[in-house]
């Protein structure tokens, strides 16, 4: 079983028309959201977003840490971390580093003129200006035709079909949420369930290997 490419679609994690623009998350203070992901309804780390908004800027700190464990043996690791520098809902720049069970990349994203300059483990090629990294806790990116995968700097191409409406649990809280299905590409398939305010709350995919469910959970 190749556990592997179930990870590096994650991250890629990471992704409609105007009533979504209206509706995308901008904390107003300092905040974090905190999932923990599941894969068969089994817990293997977390995924978190901090938020700290400054007028007009927003700087977004992520940190990913899973880990697959095969008969109490560890048979994958897969870290993330990244930041980002958002301008008047704009990006400015991006780093990240990940360790996909030993391959390491290293992504930094940075604007130049009406483009963005995007280096991967020291290669270097443009894209477009207005690309929006496929994070996934910002909900305007539904509204864009391609993506930025933040773990292997790739554009790839972006379909959004609405699922309607479900009722998702946080912490014991239910609230209700709009569901999305991207598709980026056929590289990976995503369903988004975001809450009120734009605040992205469940994250779920079959896993195209083997069919595990991996879910992400708000806490």
């Amino acid at each position: 079983m190749k556990i592997q490419s179930i990870f590096i679609l994650l991250i890629s994690a990471v992704f409609f028309g105007a009533p979504a623009a209206s509706m995308n998350f901008t904390p107003a203070v300092t905040q974090t959201l905190n999932f923990t992901v599941y894969r068969d309804d089994v817990p293997i780390g977390y995924h978190s977003f901090n938020f700290r908004p400054q007028g007009e800027r927003l700087e977004v700190e992520i940190d990913v840490d899973l880990e697959v464990k095969l008969m109490f043996v560890t048979a994958f690791k897969f870290t993330h971390v990244a930041s980002e520098l958002w301008e008047s809902g704009r990006l400015v720049r991006m780093e990240s580093e990940s360790d996909d069970d030993g391959s390491p990349y290293k992504v930094k994203v940075q604007r130049q003129g009406d483009g963005m300059l995007v280096e991967v483990n020291g290669e270097k090629k443009l894209a477009p200006g207005n690309i929006f990294p496929s994070n996934l806790w910002n909900r305007a990116i539904l509204t864009e035709d391609k993506i930025l995968h933040p773990v292997v700097g790739r554009v790839l191409p972006l379909e959004v079909t609405q699922l309607g409406q479900r009722k998702v649990e946080i912490s014991g809280e239910v609230v209700s949420a709009d569901g999305f299905k991207i598709d980026g590409g056929g590289i990976f398939q995503r369903e988004l369930w975001y809450g009120p305010y734009g605040r992205l709350v469940e994250v779920g995919f079959n896993a195209s290997v083997d069919g595990s469910r991996i879910i992400y959970r708000l806490n």
